[in-house]
């Protein structure tokens, strides 16, 4: 059985290096190819015992499994960028736990039982890292995420459960017999490199789903997102927003934009839109939505602000974008921006599309009244106060 286990494990890191070759993968599946051939390495070195000193086998295979689940761990870990950077060297704590553990226990001569509570201890706690890693600012795409934790919550109740068939029967995992507890052992090897072969490829097909969900929302140009965004947004918003709350927005147009792009050229005002796109994102907060609508226009979404909010921010970013010198190559140019403000209370699709609508009516007379200006539209639009206008 162990011999099947290991043949297994071998076989699955060599399917794992052959899709390593895709250069399309997520950031994990460096940390998760190395873990596979580490869980192979280690189940070698725990039936080695027939060639080697038992010690050596013991300890040297019960690290390297423990240095598998804490590069599956950094793997989980790498979603997260500042996650990754933060507690990389947290993974070596575990194994050098392991190795320190399992040298004092052969050295004292402790029973085997002992050294299966040890491992057994050790790897759940890392087995409960990689569950909160797995669910942690996960997606609700990402299935595949969420498979994976139910996978290592099933193997901590199976080293749980070995531990106390162990302790309370006196029958130790020996991976040369077939006691209840090492049967158990089996089984939970083989659900683990079943299971970990079949979520690989999963969370990495998943993860490259929503990198190209995300470029699709990106406006190339400013780096801002872009309608397809805005839908997204939206989705996302209606869900979490309270019904009864109140939000603002602001659609911002840059003035005598044509005007820029006939005599400085269009790629001077592509520049002039990434420099004005970098000012209002610097002058956002995290929850609020800033978006290119489309040609020389922004839309900027505040949630659970009223129009007062929205004014003041709108005042603010007028006069930074006035006094803002942009300096392209050898030419310097400053441009102005109105802005149109409603306010709207339903966070629904319609609800933002008459906003929008009411906005666009507060921009036009901010333009019509000599532009660098802000301007409200007074009216709270509820579902009902505009006719539908498709503007998406």
């Amino acid at each position: 059985m162990m011999l099947i286990c290991t043949a297994s494990a071998f076989i699955a890191a060599i399917c794992l290096s052959l899709l390593t070759h895709n250069r399309y993968l997520c950031p994990g599946c460096p940390y998760w190819l190395t873990a596979q051939w580490m869980i192979a390495l280690g189940f070698l070195a725990l039936i080695g015992r027939i060639w080697i000193p038992v010690s050596i086998s013991v300890i040297l295979g019960n690290t390297l499994v423990s240095v598998s689940l804490s590069f599956m761990l950094l793997g989980l870990l790498s979603y997260h960028p500042l996650l990754i950077k933060r507690y990389k060297l947290l993974g070596l704590i575990a194994p050098t736990l392991m190795l320190l553990s399992m040298t004092v226990a052969v050295a004292t001569n402790q029973s085997i039982i002992i050294r299966c509570h040890i491992f057994d201890i050790i790897a759940d706690i890392q087995l409960l890292g990689c569950i909160v890693a797995c669910l942690y600012q996960r997606h609700p795409r990402e299935t595949g995420r969420k498979l994976l934790a139910g996978l290592f919550l099933i193997l901590i109740i199976c080293g749980s459960l070995r531990s106390l068939l162990a302790h309370f029967q006196h029958t130790p995992y020996v991976y040369f017999s077939f006691s209840n507890a090492t049967l158990l052992v089996m089984a939970s090897e083989l659900l683990y490199l079943i299971g970990v072969s079949i979520c690989m490829p999963l969370l990495t097909a998943q993860w490259l789903q929503l990198q190209l969900a995300k470029t699709a929302c990106i406006d190339q140009v400013t780096g801002l997102q872009n309608r397809h965004g805005l839908i997204e947004y939206i989705d996302q918003f209606t869900n979490t927003q309270k019904a009864t709350a109140t939000h603002a927005l602001a659609i911002i147009d840059i003035d005598h934009f044509k005007q820029i792009n006939d005599q400085y050229g269009h790629l001077t005002g592509d520049k002039i839109l990434s420099s004005v796109a970098e000012l209002i994102r610097k002058h956002t907060r995290e929850k609020d939505l800033a978006m290119r609508y489309g040609g020389e226009e922004f839309v900027v979404i505040f949630p659970e602000q009223d129009h007062n909010h929205a004014i003041s921010w709108a005042e603010r970013i007028r006069k930074i974008i006035e006094n803002t010198l942009h300096s392209f190559e050898n030419q310097s140019l400053q441009v102005t921006v109105s802005i149109g403000i409603a306010q709207f209370c339903n966070p629904s699709h319609q609800a933002v599309r008459q906003a929008l609508a009411a906005a666009d009516s507060a921009l036009y007379q901010a333009k019509k009244n000599g532009r660098n200006q802000v301007q409200l539209n007074q009216t709270t639009v509820a579902t009902d106060s505009f006719k539908s206008i498709t503007l998406w």
